[in-house]
């Protein structure tokens, strides 16, 4: 029957192509749907997990301009790559006819480690297969330092505490600065909508995955952090939520549609595990870590609107490097991020909302529990 039909049509798309176990995931590339990690890197679909992984990667060496920090992480992987592959040499009774080529250190010596061309032809054959392969394999975040967000860390508060004894505010050393002067609620709104919270999830989201997809370094990125953020949290652009969950699997699974924001679906996970760290604070049940993500958030949005408007409309453009000895998966793409003054100013005004409601109503997420 036409119903049978349907309901077995239904079956097929809900399944994985690859192993016909339930489908839970769909990949942004192809839009594929798939079960698990095994069936994405599975040899039907290496073709486009290869490219996959190749564009996750692609800014590490040559996209936008690299901070201090960022050149120190880079470096950091490249020294790892070169002392793994000492060891190996070390472990082989096989000789090699040619040189050992000299100590990355002194290769990369006088190097502009911005120039990404610059530092590839510095590798050896080996350095060169071995960074292919990691990419390859979706392996190379094994080589980069750990990036641990400020909100991880938690103070414990004593159930009985002498009134001269101070309290621990060690918390505040790594965090960022809560805004000055916010404006109380009552002057905004008389009767607030018991869906805020939820939006206030979504925004949440949006900015722990900017802050984690920096690695917490974005003080020059501002106008690139301020469109992950517009992108992600649909909620500052109006759409609103009635669940807490469905807030915040709204922003993770918008990051399919923006093919250079993909990193990993354990990454986006992680991001909602941040989310409610966020939200319990430092001590498991106050609202600092909003306030301070929140304040964070504005000064972003301050920051980029000076930026538009002193430097007017300009055109986006994409501009790909010809003349390069890089593979073409690591070649230099420069992009412009997508900003409208106006938008970036009404969802300003929506960030200064969140903080004035979370001055007040904070308690309101004591019913969502863990």
């Amino acid at each position: 029957s036409l119903l049978q039909e349907k309901s077995m049509a239904n079956t097929m798309l809900s399944l994985c192509k690859f192993c016909r176990d339930p489908r839970k995931f769909t990949c942004p590339r192809c839009s594929v749907d798939y079960c698990g990690l095994k069936c994405y890197q599975s040899p039907q679909h290496q073709e486009c997990s290869e490219m996959f992984y190749k564009e996750c990667v692609q800014g590490e060496l040559s996209g936008q301009q690299v901070s201090k920090e960022g050149r120190e992480s880079m470096m950091d992987i490249l020294h790892r790559m070169n002392k793994e592959e000492e060891e190996e040499d070390c472990d082989s009774d096989d000789s090699e006819d040619e040189e050992d080529p000299l100590d990355l250190a002194e290769r990369l010596q006088g190097i502009d480690l911005d120039k990404a061309d610059e530092v590839w032809d510095k590798l050896s054959k080996d350095e060169k297969k071995q960074f292919d392969e990691l990419v390859k394999s979706g392996d190379l975040a094994s080589v980069l330092p750990e990036y641990i967000p400020w909100w991880k860390v938690k103070v414990e508060v004593p159930k009985i505490r002498d009134l001269s004894d101070p309290e621990d505010e060690s918390y505040k050393e790594g965090c960022p600065e809560v805004a000055e002067n916010i404006t109380n609620f009552n002057s905004i709104c008389k009767t607030p909508s018991a869906f805020l919270k939820y939006g206030l999830l979504n925004v949440l989201y949006a900015y722990a995955y900017a802050v984690k997809y920096f690695s917490g370094d974005y003080k020059d990125e501002f106008c690139e952090f301020v469109e992950i953020v517009q992108l992600l949290a649909k909620n500052l652009s109006g759409h609103n939520f009635e669940l807490a969950d469905t807030a915040v699997e709204a922003a993770a699974s918008e990051v399919n549609n923006h093919q250079f924001l993909a990193i990993s679906l354990e990454f986006s996970r992680t991001v909602k595990k941040d989310v409610v760290e966020i939200v319990k604070g430092p001590t498991g049940e106050d609202n600092y870590y909003i306030l301070a993500a929140l304040s964070d958030l504005k000064r972003q949005f301050e920051k980029t609107l000076k930026y538009l408007k002193k430097v007017g409309k300009e055109p986006v453009q994409d501009k790909r490097e010809e003349s390069s000895n890089l593979p073409i998966w690591l070649r230099s793409v420069e992009r412009k991020p997508e900003l409208s003054l106006d938008l970036v100013k009404k969802h300003s005004k929506k960030v200064d909302f969140y903080l004035s409601w979370t001055g007040q109503f904070y308690g309101e997420f004591a019913e969502l529990g863990g």
